[in-house]
């Protein structure tokens, strides 16, 4: 039924402000950036979103005669604070499950903050020592079944007041507030940033922008580091609500956009570019944000309009919650190290599943520090978060660039010919705690090459790197060689090449535009047989030289567009494809110990790949020390 025709309480003091952050735009050199304040939107503890929220739920708990709202969250919650502050406006009990969803052992952690708050409100609260999860929990379960036994009427809101059937109205209703506060303004916000982690916050702004007449986009921003659970959770929330509320239509896949790489290895934990972000909104605009949500969307907006993003980021951003956890962050906004931070365990292997469909989710962790070798990828994973594609990868330099960008971080795909060289490499790259798909495929087949690309992108759920390195060489003269080597080399060398770099640019420059690095990359393997001409090698250089005048005009086709194209051209390399003697025409008197190995030319290909979304290294040529030519 239509929105208007749901049961509402008022708790709000009407429409939440909305402002521009025009120092903060103007620092950033990108679009006007506005915020929507959900921190001042009422007289309750401090405000907070999910007071819109609870508006509908406790006009509910009302009509069914409930005492006792009976709610679960974190130690810190700011959603069972605004559940007790509800609860005392209007005369009811309030028993708050707090778990322990950080691992932050302060010592007066269950004391101040909104813990304290909640109790000076008059809520019951019971410590659980529990990780996070955002389902529902036993203990949540035992509460209301506490409250039935002494007498009471418990009516249950689960975490974040989200997976609920009205848990998306409070949101929903916040989308045409916005769409009403655009027409008052003369401005139009084509895309809202917003923090995910129970979901229904997201979720609800999912199905109110639905009914609207302009497109805009709702990005969420993953606070919760289980990305796969939080997507899955706002795509069932936004999809039930928008059937309640009458949408007449199914909601798109594309319209439910939850982004990674800002989130941490653990919920309620700030990484480097949340505090930076606290600092650099508190310094300019004079705005606290939370560690825990505010302060990691507020992160991914501001990579996002550094980044220049070409879609646009004319955004509203929901501002501070309220004063969570304040004293969590305090020490290390002032420099100093959290005291005795013990963090969970995370485990390295997880790879989330969607509840619609079989894809890997690559595993979100921080953004991290630098590199110490960004080549081997000792000290530190620079393409976490990402996804990779390589061709030719069962053996030689295939094999060897698949190995290591899994040790820099990345989730990988495969695709060759031989499926038991494949499992085998995928085997390997699983036990570095890296997902891996293999692909078998024929590459000559244009078809096939073009729909690994798709699977490869579908499975995972985005495509960050594509390493063009299949390839053939039959080294002989023009008058003894055989055409079918001709058609061969020209098919797997070149037009291989074609047919899966046109497929994967629409998922590269999606990676580049929503991804954490800001920036997606296209790499060929090509040859120094590419730039000199040598006797037994023409149709092999010619395959090569073109494959080298495709990648620069491709590299000027998409420049300013975050998808680098690079080349990388070996010299000799031992590989399975030279274990002819019959290729080695190019090195001749050159001793085979003294050749590269396919380890070297990945390093190479690992260089190219890691560097600062800013700067493009489009050409390596690697040689053995002692190739002349």
């Amino acid at each position: 039924m239509p929105l208007d025709d749901f049961d509402r309480h008022p708790l709000l003091f009407g429409p939440s402000p909305v402002h521009p952050l025009d120092r903060l735009s103007d620092h950033l050199g990108g679009p006007r950036i506005w915020a929507k304040r959900e921190d001042c939107n009422s007289g309750l503890a401090f405000g907070g979103n999910k007071t819109r929220k609870l508006e509908y739920l406790v006009s509910d708990a009302l009509r069914q005669g409930a005492d006792t709202l009976v709610s679960i969250g974190g130690v810190q919650s700011n959603h069972t604070r605004q559940v007790a502050a509800v609860a005392a406006r209007l005369g009811l009990k309030a028993v708050l499950v707090q778990e322990s969803w950080v691992d932050w052992p302060d010592a007066v952690n269950d004391k101040v903050g909104n813990i304290l708050l909640s109790r000076i409100m008059g809520a019951r609260v019971q410590l659980v020592d529990a990780g996070f999860g955002i389902g529902f929990k036993d203990s949540w379960t035992h509460a209301l079944d506490e409250v039935r036994a002494a007498g009471g009427t418990p009516y249950p809101i689960p975490a974040g007041a989200s997976d609920h059937p009205l848990g998306g109205l409070g949101f929903a209703n916040w989308a045409y507030e916005v769409e009403r506060q655009e027409r008052e303004l003369g401005v139009f916000f084509d895309t809202i940033v917003v923090c995910s982690v129970t979901g229904s916050t997201q979720a609800g702004m999912i199905a109110g922008f639905a009914g609207q007449d302009r497109p805009r986009r709702v990005l969420g921003i993953d606070g919760s580091a289980k990305p796969a659970e939080t997507h899955a959770q706002v795509e069932k929330i936004a999809r039930n609500t928008a059937e309640l509320i009458g949408l007449g239509r199914e909601l798109r896949d594309e319209e439910i956009t939850l982004l990674e790489g800002w989130a941490g290895d653990a919920y309620g934990v700030p990484v480097d570019s949340t505090l930076d972000a606290i600092r650099l909104t508190g310094g300019l605009e004079g705005v606290i944000l939370d560690p825990v949500y505010e302060g990691k969307s507020m992160a991914g907006l501001i990579s996002r309009t550094r980044r220049r993003d070409p879609q646009g980021l004319h955004g509203a951003v929901r501002a501070p919650r309220g004063p969570a956890r304040a004293q969590r962050v305090q020490r290390r906004l002032l420099g100093a190290p959290p005291r005795k931070v013990r963090r969970r365990a995370v485990d390295r292997r997880r790879a989330g599943t969607r509840a619609r469909g079989p894809l890997v989710r690559p595993l979100a962790r921080p953004r991290g520090a630098q590199v110490t070798d960004p080549n081997t990828g000792d000290g530190g994973a620079p393409l976490t978060g990402c996804v990779t594609l390589v061709t030719g990868a069962s053996s030689g330099i295939g094999a060897a660039t698949a190995r290591l960008l899994a040790r820099q971080g990345a989730d990988v795909a495969l695709v060759a010919r031989r499926t038991d060289r494949l499992e085998e490499l995928a085997s390997g790259i699983r036990d570095l705690g890296r997902a891996c798909v293999p692909l078998t495929a024929d590459l000559r087949d244009a078809a096939r090459a073009r729909r690994c690309v798709d699977e490869a992108a579908e499975r995972f759920g985005r495509l960050d790197v594509l390493v063009n390195s299949a390839g053939f060489v039959a080294a002989a003269g023009v008058e003894e060689s055989d055409p079918e080597n001709w058609e061969r080399m020209v098919d797997l060398n070149l037009k291989a090449v074609l047919h899966t770099s046109q497929r994967a640019l629409p998922h590269l420059l999606r990676a580049a535009a929503e991804g954490p690095r800001g920036v997606a990359d296209l790499v060929t393997i090509s040859s120094v047989a590419g730039r000199i001409a040598r006797p037994r090698n023409s149709v092999y250089s010619a395959t090569k030289h073109a494959v080298c005048a495709f990648s620069e005009a491709l590299r000027q086709e998409v420049t300013g567009r975050a998808v680098r194209v690079g080349l990388v051209e070996p010299g000799m390399t031992t590989t399975e494809m030279t274990d002819n003697p019959t290729t080695g025409t190019v090195a001749r008197g050159m001793p085979r110990e003294d050749w590269l190995r396919a380890e070297d030319v990945a390093r190479s290909i690992g260089f190219m790949v890691t560097q600062p979304a800013h700067a493009a290294v489009n050409e390596i040529l690697v040689r053995p020390t002692a190739q002349e030519h």
